[in-house]
């Protein structure tokens, strides 16, 4: 069994962009938003003896819970560190510095501004920070508080999926 037999949203150009990132990242990541595990696995897959830190509340049910740690098990996934909770009461201030992000659970500005609060204490400079669903129209928030933090100057745009589904930020100061 590999990521892509897992239920999920992630498309190949999707993962070929994450590939890249995780493994010119250093340090762990966090991933926020697990579902199933299908980009959990492929993160974790390709980060060697780092670790993935899975943050997700899966929506209060265990049996996504068990299904997502079940899929872990018939990867062989061992380096996943699986925190399940609001993202809005959890504590973001258990982080080491990671070096890379992967942004894909809750995608209204409020969930957004939580999740970078964590990126942004815990984010090394010239870490990456992949968001998915950047263009969707069923979540708007997702580009426009994408394009703000750009603007912003805290974060540099590097590349997108040739569809916008998703895009990488590099943080620069």
């Amino acid at each position: 069994m590999n990521w892509s037999d897992i239920t999920g949203w992630l498309s190949q150009d999707d993962a070929n962009l994450l590939l890249k990132y995780s493994k010119l990242s250093t340090g762990n990541v966090i991933e926020f938003g697990s579902y199933l595990g299908r980009s959990s696995v492929l993160i974790a897959s390709s980060i060697g003896d780092r670790y993935l830190i899975c943050l997700d509340g899966f929506f209060s049910d265990n049996n996504k819970v068990e299904l997502f740690l079940d899929n872990l098990n018939k990867c062989n996934i061992k380096n996943v560190i699986t925190i399940k909770g609001d993202f809005f009461v959890t504590n973001r201030n258990l982080f080491a510095k990671v070096g890379m992000a992967f942004i894909d659970g809750g995608h209204m500005t409020s969930c957004l501004e939580v999740n970078m609060e964590c990126c942004n204490k815990n984010l090394i400079i010239g870490g990456y920070i992949v968001f998915h669903d950047y263009i969707n129209t069923q979540y708007p928030d997702v580009k426009q508080f994408v394009d703000e933090l750009i603007k912003k100057g805290y974060y540099q745009y590097l590349e997108k999926t040739p569809n916008g589904s998703s895009i990488v930020i590099k943080r620069i100061r």
